[in-house]
């Protein structure tokens, strides 16, 4: 028999941005050189990571990380 909460639906948590980052900069796109995927995006001095399902994370510049879909090595500096 299956689980009775298994089919809830999930709830979504709210998240604001650092007060660091500017709202009304849209920021630039972090792509992966070797297939396009994309990583992240910029936005001032911080870098936003969406993982598919639930994560989301912020991190300062310099950035370096693996590619999900490739395994290439990438970087992203500060401009």
């Amino acid at each position: 028999m299956p689980r009775p909460d298994r089919h809830l639906p999930r709830r979504r948590l709210s998240c604001t941005a650092p007060s660091t980052a500017d709202p009304h900069d849209p920021g630039h796109d972090w792509r992966c050189r070797c297939c396009g995927g994309l990583l992240g995006r910029v936005r001032s001095n911080r870098l936003h990571i969406r993982m598919k399902g639930c994560s989301e994370y912020f991190a300062a510049l310099p950035c370096t990380a693996t590619c999900r879909t490739c395994g290439g090595l990438n970087e992203v500096a500060r401009d």
